[in-house]
């Protein structure tokens, strides 16, 4: 599952080889998400992580994996 902001994004997510594709900038694509992977993600790569971090977390399955390869320098409101 991937996700992008755009239809070129989408698109481009999707001939990248994604399963499914949601739009991060529609309301409700948490949810969406959450119904193609009903027990949460083994792996999130994530490019905004000072955004999206909190998020990522409810995504992730038991013993998945959040790679974070982007993020600005600010607190993300984490507190494990």
């Amino acid at each position: 599952v991937g996700s992008a902001g755009t239809e070129a994004g989408q698109r481009a997510v999707s001939e990248a080889g994604a399963d499914a594709v949601v739009n991060h900038r529609a309301e409700g694509y948490l949810e969406e998400a959450k119904k193609t992977a009903m027990g949460g993600f083994d792996v999130i790569l994530e490019m905004a992580a000072h955004v999206n971090l909190p998020a990522d977390l409810s995504l992730a399955g038991r013993r998945g994996r959040v790679c974070i390869v982007g993020s600005k320098s600010q607190d993300v409101g984490v507190n494990p």
